[in-house]
This record gives structure tokens, C-alpha cells and sequence, in this order.
């Protein structure tokens, strides 16, 4: 695994951004996590990929769902599957399509990015410890491999910033789900170590570990960077990642 991360302050927004510049080999690729933006999130990025592609190939399209935490994928062929958004919930897109960009909110869960660059896919999921146990990664490796022909040995997957095993406690009753080699055990304390969950499950789907990239910072420990829904408490403030093709 590799940590290969950038942060860029975007002054006249008062917002950070989170990129990933070994990606830049990849001209079609555009992926990243606005962080703690104090207006709209929606509309800065909107602002960013207008000034970015300037209005080359229209208005992007934002395509941000209603999160529950479950194991949902949606494959996004035609802008006509967009309208399926108002009907459920989704954790999970994976698009061809050009000028989409594909938005979860996370404030300690794991934003996953997922590209094939051979085939011009790319992916987002949200992961927390509910999706991971439901299994969402089978889900979203089975339909990139149905949709878009996409094996997992063909795949790039990024870690985005997220609450690690240091800060992640949980109750007897989660820790139960997990092996035991991914808990933390401190005093009368018990804590998940979710990097290496999903990471035991990427191996085992075999994606390949010079594939597979992790910020390595936890949300948790840097309230100057990021939101932590277990620091504070508040399920309003929430990070926008972000993933296309322009």
C-alpha cells in the first residue's frame, strides 16, 4: 500500500482540499474530498469542476444519494438510472459516463474510490462497519465485473481519510462481527480497526496490493482537517468526496 495524498487550501472558499496527484498521470480523472467548507459544499464543487473544465463539456452532474448504510450499488449507464436516486438509497456508484461525478457524504466512515483506468470506470463507495459486515465491497466488485467487465486484479482503490483503529471504539456487539485480528483491545475499551477489515476483504477478492492506496490519517485525531461524527457529535457537518471523468 502506498500513502500519496495532497492537501491544497483553497483560500477564497475557506475550504480544504483533499487530492490525489499521482492520479494526474490519468488525464480523465478527477477525485477528491472537499472538507470543511463553511457554505455549501454541493455548490463549491459545482464551482470548481465548472472553473476546472470550463463549460468544455456542460454542466457536471452531481449525483449525491440518500445514505443508509447498506450494502445498495447503483451501476450508473445512462443519465436515465439518475432518476432511480428519488425512488432509494444507495452507498455505492460506479459510472463510464463523462461529466458525472458521483458524491457521498462521510464524517468518519471510509470514503473507497474505485478506478479502472483501462476502462475508463470509476467508483465511490461509502464504508462504514455496517456496509463492510452487509457486504458491500462483493456487491460493488460483482457489479463492476457484470456491468463493466472489470476484474478486481484490474482495479485502483484509494482509502480516503477516515476514523482508524486508534479512536474507533465500539461495543461488544460490533467488535463480534469482526475477526479478531482487526480489534484493538485497551483496558475495558474495544476498537475496530475498519482500514484493515476492508483491506483483509480487498486481498481476498484479489485486487492487488500496489492497486490499493490509503491516506492514513484519522479523521478523528485532526479536527483542523476534518469532520468526526464520533468527535463531535453533530450528524450535520459531513465531508463531500467526489469522483469523475471531465
Amino acid at each position: 500500500m502506498r500513502n500519496n495524498f495532497q492537501k491544497e487550501i483553497l483560500s477564497d472558499k475557506k475550504t480544504y482540499l483533499l487530492s490525489f496527484p499521482f492520479l494526474n498521470r490519468y488525464g480523465y480523472l478527477n477525485c477528491g474530498m472537499i472538507l470543511k467548507n463553511k457554505g455549501d459544499p454541493q455548490r463549491t464543487l459545482l464551482e470548481l469542476l465548472t472553473k476546472d473544465q470550463k463549460q468544455r463539456s456542460g454542466y457536471p452532474k452531481l449525483v449525491i444519494p440518500k445514505q443508509r448504510h447498506t450494502r445498495k450499488v447503483l451501476p450508473i449507464s445512462s443519465e436515465d438510472d439518475l432518476k432511480l436516486l428519488e425512488k432509494s438509497c444507495f452507498d455505492g456508484f460506479l459510472t463510464k459516463l463523462k461529466n458525472v461525478y458521483l458524491c457521498i457524504q462521510v464524517a468518519d466512515c471510509i470514503p473507497l474510490f474505485g478506478i479502472a483506468p483501462e476502462k475508463k470506470m470509476v467508483g465511490l463507495l461509502h464504508v462504514g462497519w455496517r456496509g463492510l459486515v452487509s457486504g458491500i465491497l462483493t456487491e460493488f466488485l460483482s457489479k463492476v465485473k457484470k456491468e463493466f467487465k472489470v476484474a478486481p486484479q484490474d482495479l485502483m482503490l484509494i482509502m480516503g481519510p477516515h476514523i482508524r483503529g486508534c479512536c474507533y471504539e465500539v461495543s461488544c456487539g460490533v467488535a463480534a462481527l469482526f475477526d479478531r485480528d482487526t480489534l484493538i483491545c485497551d483496558k475495558k475499551r474495544i476498537k475496530v480497526n475498519l482500514e484493515k477489515a476492508l483491506l483483509k476483504k480487498l486481498r481476498i477478492a484479489g485486487v492487488k496490493e500496489k492497486n490499493i492506496f490509503i491516506s492514513g490519517e484519522c479523521t478523528f485525531c485532526h479536527p483542523e482537517f476534518y469532520f468526526s461524527f464520533r468527535r463531535e457529535k453533530d450528524k450535520f457537518k459531513r465531508m463531500l468526496a467526489f469522483i469523475g471523468m471531465n
